[in-house]
This record gives C-alpha cells, sequence and structure tokens, in this order.
C-alpha cells in the first residue's frame, strides 16, 4: 500500500493506483487555477473524482471477493444483499474512474484549445463524455498518441461491456443468477454478460481496470509535459 497521501484530496490510495503520473500531472495543471479558472473548475472536480472512485471501487473489489470466498456464490439472503451491493457498487464506481479521467483530460486540453473543447456553457459539460472526448483529440491532436490510446480505449470491448453492466445496474435491474446443475458447470453460478461469479468476478475486471488507468495516466503526463512545454501555451484563457 503506497502510504502517501494525495496533494488533492488527502486520502492515501491503494498500490496500483498511479500516484506519480496522477501529481505530476496536477503540479503542471493547478498553476492555471486563476489564469483558467473554468477549465480548472471541471478539471480539479475531476481529478478528485478519480482518486475518490478509484479507492471506492477497489475497496468494493475486496469485499465482494470476501464474500464470494467465505459464503460462496449462492449465499443466504444477507450476504446475497452484500455482495448485490459491492457489485453494484463496483461497476458504479470503476467505470466513474474513466469517465472522471477522460473529463480531466477535455478539461486540460479546453486550455489551450477551448474552441475544440468547449466548457463555457452547461450545454458543453453535459455533452462531454468519453466518446466525445476521443472524437475531439482525433480531430485537434490526430497524430498524438494519447489520441489513438483513448480512441481504442473507448472501443474496446472491455470498456463497452463495463459500460453496458454499468447501465443495466444503475438504470434497469439487478439481475438474477444462473446457477448451473450438473455436468461439467455444476454449481458455477453465472451473471450479466455470463460474469462468473466466483473469487475473480471483479478482481479481473479490476486488474484490467488498473492497466488502463495506468496506460491512459502516462499518456496524459506525457501529452501535458509537451503541451505546456510551450509557454504561449500557459498565456491561454477560458
Amino acid at each position: 500500500m503506497n502510504k502517501q497521501k494525495l496533494s488533492t484530496v488527502g486520502i492515501t490510495m491503494p498500490s496500483e493506483f498511479p500516484i506519480e503520473h496522477y501529481e505530476t500531472i496536477h503540479k503542471r495543471i493547478k498553476k492555471f487555477v486563476y489564469k483558467c479558472p473554468k477549465s480548472w473548475k471541471q478539471y480539479s472536480g475531476a481529478w478528485n473524482a478519480v482518486a475518490y472512485r478509484f479507492k471506492a471501487c477497489a475497496k468494493h473489489n475486496i469485499i465482494f471477493t470476501d464474500s464470494v470466498i467465505r459464503a460462496g456464490n449462492t449465499p443466504k439472503a444477507s450476504e446475497r444483499y452484500i455482495q448485490e451491493k459491492e457489485l453494484f457498487n463496483f461497476f458504479v464506481t470503476g467505470l466513474s474512474v474513466i469517465e472522471s479521467l477522460l473529463y480531466g483530460l477535455y478539461s486540460i486540453v479546453s486550455i489551450v484549445k477551448p474552441d475544440c473543447f468547449p466548457i463555457t456553457k452547461q450545454g458543453h459539460l453535459r455533452g462531454i463524455n468519453p466518446k466525445k472526448t476521443s472524437e475531439n483529440l482525433n480531430c485537434a491532436f490526430p497524430e498524438e498518441e494519447i489520441s489513438k490510446k483513448i480512441k481504442m480505449l473507448v472501443e474496446s470491448k472491455d470498456f463497452i461491456e463495463w459500460s453496458d453492466i454499468r447501465n443495466i445496474l444503475a438504470h434497469r435491474a439487478s439481475p438474477g443468477r444462473e446457477i448451473h446443475v450438473g455436468g461439467e458447470l455444476n454449481s458455477k453460478a453465472f451473471w450479466i454478460q455470463g460474469i462468473q461469479i466466483n473469487e475473480n468476478a471483479t478482481a479481473s475486471k479490476f486488474k484490467w481496470l488498473t492497466c488502463t488507468i495506468l496506460n491512459i495516466m502516462e499518456e496524459i503526463d506525457d501529452f501535458t509535459f509537451k503541451m505546456f512545454k510551450n509557454p504561449s501555451n500557459e498565456n491561454k484563457s477560458s
């Protein structure tokens, strides 16, 4: 466990969190708190959310995994409630990490390209999502690696599946489990998207999330280093 507290929200983070990239990026952007207050407001809120949601997601993963190991995939009602609660919270907070990270990136780029990344109206803010961020980046910076990486992310099977699961849980239903009796799958339980309810159900997803966040955070670090290496970019306003 990384014991260093984040400068933004003052909490310690799980060891999987890319704290060095997170802090380096924040150090670059916080100089715009007065120069570009609108961009800063949106960025800072997103950056806080990245930390809070990641830590929450990690905790939900641990609690759910411990419950399945201890009580199995068809526990009594009180334990089933715990598992369902943790599954819901895991997928909601996990997707929020990515959405907040890309919202923060959109806000960062609005500092230097406010016309391509507008944030001045509520309508602008409501329209920002991972797909929109990707489209705008590929339009404004088609040759940058970050544009390619985020396009790959939002079109990836894992991201689309996670989004679908979050939407089902948040807006539609708490699906049951398909329990197999007999045969090769005897006693196995399956959930949304064919996910097997066992000790790897959320753990494998969390591993993908941590790798994804590290990859994107590295790209944002490199991108912002290049973007703000030119002093003229620090005189932009939004």
